[in-house]
């Protein structure tokens, strides 16, 4: 009888170990991965999205066959960092543990890029704290700027006091820098930013101020900034800072009743230009505040869709007119939350279609819509 038992509980295993090979092989996903792998070429785009979108299907069910993937005996580093660079889209919590585990010690660079991308994908506490310890052990520049970039995707706060190597960065060549990293940070960069604006260094503070008021538009920066022109002595600051108090303020005719102040006193002709600009433009602002607000429909549904669609595409695609007709001032959060998304992409085009979703909200603020 034990006899019996016993080869009935070994044919029970080996039939569960047939079905979890047979899953393997016949989910689309592994198919796809080992392709890749055999071809020893990186993911072409159909095929990254074809994997994405199977993978985006059902998680947790290709969770499991992704890990005994990758937990294979005498796996390659190159084909390791293809089940590692999946198991990210997962964006499973139990991955992590095992991503760490089986990256930390390695070499290959690819395999150590895809493990903290996949990381950063994932989130969480655990693979915030991974790679900012990652951070604290890179010392070549852009390394450190790839893993900022990340840390801030996660807006993981701890890092921000070590990003001022970041605004130390000449605002000239590396502005971009700035942008990518306390712009996907968001509003929870403003206070260190604003900490930041009367920094000794001339390209901290320019970087600081560009941030706050060119793709932040923060409005606690509103009077903090006008402070500032008064004691800034560079001309080209107090001109940054001139035009990003025009960008935050949520009222038109303050910045016209500023600007008419600073011609009062103000020596410097690039500033002076700047201001009386500013108020030879304020009619054409008013109407074109005015055409936007007559624009407004009230269209829940269709914010909602456009949204989804720009969201969903990193704002590749979408119906941005028709966001900002449907939106109102209480959908900012939301529109704040869609230029974070949008910095994902990491390609400087997406810096366009950033300003696309900040005209809509300074404009409602403008308007009072």
């Amino acid at each position: 009888m034990k006899c019996l038992v016993k080869s009935i509980t070994t044919a029970v295993l080996l039939l569960l170990v047939f079905a979890g090979i047979s899953a393997a092989k016949e989910n689309p996903v592994i198919s796809d991965l080992e392709r890749i792998i055999s071809q020893g070429q990186p993911a072409t785009f159909a095929q990254f999205d074809a994997i994405k979108n199977n993978i985006e299907k059902n998680p947790r069910e290709i969770l499991p066959l992704l890990l005994a993937k990758a937990n294979a005996p005498d796996l390659p580093d190159e084909s390791l960092a293809v089940y590692i660079w999946a198991l990210g889209m997962t964006r499973e919590p139990e991955a992590v543990e095992a991503i760490i585990k089986l990256t930390q010690a390695k070499k290959n660079e690819m395999l150590q890029q895809n493990a903290c991308r996949s990381l950063a994908m994932i989130g969480g506490d655990k693979s915030a704290e991974y790679l900012f310890r990652r951070l604290q052990q890179t010392s070549e520049t852009m390394g450190r700027y790839y893993m900022f970039d990340l840390l801030a995707q996660l807006q993981y706060l701890p890092a921000l006091p070590a990003a001022i190597e970041i605004l130390q960065q000449d605002p000239k060549t590396f502005y971009w820098q700035s942008v990518f990293i306390f712009g996907k940070y968001g509003d929870a960069a403003v206070p260190f930013l604003l900490s930041k604006i009367n920094d000794s260094n001339q390209n901290v503070r320019a970087n600081a101020i560009m941030v706050l008021g060119q793709w932040l538009i923060a409005g606690e920066a509103l009077a903090p900034l006008k402070k500032r022109f008064q004691v800034e002595s560079d001309p080209k600051i107090r001109a940054l800072i001139l035009s990003s108090l025009e960008r935050i303020t949520s009222n038109v005719d303050d910045i016209r009743t500023f600007s008419e102040e600073i011609l009062k006193t103000e020596k410097d002709e690039d500033v002076t230009q700047f201001a009386f600009e500013t108020i030879s433009n304020f009619e054409e602002m008013k109407k074109h505040i005015a055409t936007f607000k007559a624009s407004k429909k009230d269209d829940r549904p269709g914010f909602e869709s456009a949204y989804k669609e720009i969201y969903d595409s990193l704002g590749k695609t979408g119906d941005y007119p028709l966001l900002a007709e449907a939106s109102t001032r209480a959908d900012e959060a939301r529109l704040k939350k869609l230029k974070e998304v949008i910095l994902q992409r990491n390609e400087n085009d997406c810096f366009h279609d950033y300003q696309k979703i900040n005209d809509v909200i300074m404009l409602n603020r403008l308007s009072k819509s």
